[in-house]
This record gives structure tokens, sequence and C-alpha cells, in this order.
């Protein structure tokens, strides 16, 4: 875990997904060795992404990352064993959480397609072969990804702009949202990623002021870069940047993981101009 020491202080939240690992792949590629020279420096690198926790976990363990997380589309926020002022028992990470639970996620889910007259197949129908087939992750990867505890990734059968419409007016009235992923839809609770960053950023702040960057790929990830004094865009894998207009917004060079490393070296730059 990067140092907290009471001054100014620099940190970065990151997508993960096309951003610091490959979409096709799921490598980090040059964006590992990014992550060490920004963890050397004491700067938090703060993962914040659709994942599930069990995914993210076992992404900072190859990275070597102990600093907070955001899961499930900032569902929610988990802080290490050991962050100064947690709010958990010795020896426990602390969950800070602001969705609904899983189970009332799939019932309204459930619910609201049926009124909506429309047919979805989530992931917690489909068996661990099934998620890696359709989403071409391993069959580890894939029970991590099955592994959820706010939100529900889904499919629509035979999608139609009028299906996805009356689907996304059922969960509203019950409380929850749609959003559309890279590849697939997610049903969850009203919450977002937005949220969850500011929270992280307050905590950091209890220790002095902080310089907060973020990095993403694509639209998804506006709620997080609004979120942050410095948002920044990498490269989608065509090589374009994702349409989005943020004051201060810097776009990047190189295609995700590729063009994550200037994303650090922009953090590495105001820490030492801080």
């Amino acid at each position: 875990m990067a140092s907290i020491e009471h001054r100014k202080r620099v940190l970065l939240v990151t997508d993960i997904d096309g951003t610091l690992v490959a979409h096709d792949t799921y490598d980090s590629g040059p964006a590992a060795e990014a992550v060490a020279s920004l963890q050397r420096a004491g700067i938090p690198v703060v993962m914040c992404s659709a994942k599930t926790r069990a995914e993210e976990e076992a992404l900072r363990v190859r990275l070597d990352l102990d600093d907070p997380y955001i899961v499930e589309n900032g569902a929610g926020v988990i802080f290490p064993v050991g962050f100064p002022g947690s709010r958990a028992g010795d020896g426990e990470q602390e969950l800070v959480k602001f969705g609904l639970t899983y189970r009332e996620v799939r019932e309204g889910l459930e619910q609201a397609a049926a009124e909506a007259g429309v047919a979805v197949k989530g992931f917690g129908d489909l068996s661990i072969e099934e998620v890696s087939e359709l989403t071409g992750l391993t069959l580890a990867g894939a029970a991590k990804a099955r592994t959820r505890e706010f939100t529900e990734t889904f499919v629509l059968e035979n999608p139609t702009p009028d299906r996805e419409l009356l689907l996304a007016q059922q969960l509203e009235e019950r409380g929850m949202l749609m959003l559309h992923g890279a590849r697939y839809w997610t049903a969850l609770g009203r919450h977002d990623r937005a949220q969850a960053v500011r929270y992280v950023v307050s905590r950091y702040e209890e220790f002095g002021p902080v310089i907060s960057c973020g990095v993403g790929d694509s639209a998804s990830d506006i709620g997080m870069l609004e979120a942050v004094n410095v948002p920044m865009l990498v490269q989608q894998a065509d090589g374009s940047w994702a349409d989005l207009e943020l004051p201060g917004l810097v776009r990047l060079n190189g295609i995700g993981p590729y063009g994550w490393p200037h994303a650090a070296e922009v953090a590495l730059k105001r820490e030492r101009d801080r």
C-alpha cells in the first residue's frame, strides 16, 4: 500500500478492460512496469471497473497492488487491511457498499424482464463453462466473473431498441439501472463509479489535499473521469479516442496498456511538481 502522509498527494484511478489491460488478451503489457513505478513513488493506483471483487483481487496480486479498489461499477469500495482510519476490524478488509445485494438485483431483473415481455440470461443463469464460452475468459476467469455481489451482467435475447427501452423503464420503476458495457448489459442499483471515486478521494483527503488523476478508454468511463482533477484517455483498439469532452481532458497516445504508461508519467510529474 502506498504510504499516507499529511501532505498534498497524487493518486491515479484507472479503468481496467481496454485501459490497464488489453480487451482481447487481458494482458497488462507495459502497464505493469508503469504500475510498479507509481507504487515506488508512493502514488496509489485505484482500480475502478465493472469487474467483480474476485476478478480485481486476482489482478491486484498480478500487479502487486495493495491500494483501495472499486468494484462492480461503483457498487462497492474495498479498503485493504491496515488502511489508515479503516472502519473494519483488525486483519479485515473494509467494504463500503453503495449498491443493492446481488439477490435483490437478480430478483428485480427477473421481474422487470417479465413485465417488459423480454427474455434475459444473466451470468447467474449460466454455468462457468458457458460464461467462459460467451466471454472468452478462462474457466478460472469465468468463475471469478460469475462471483458477483451487487450487479448482474446479462444478455438480452433478440435485442431491439424498443425492447431495451422497455426493460430499462421496468428496471427504473424498481429503483434500478441498466448499463451497456463493451459487450453486455449490466443491471444494478442507483450507484455509479463517480460516487465511489469521490468517496475514495475523500478518504485520502482526511490526510491532506489530493490531486486525483483518472484514466479510461471509453464513454462508460465518463463518471469516473468527471470525478477526478486530471482526466485522461488512452486510445481504443482502432486507434481512436472515445468521443468525450471534459475540461482538461488529456488524450494519450497508445492503445490500452500501451498508452497507460503515459498516464503514469502524468501522475509522476504531478507528484514531482506538487
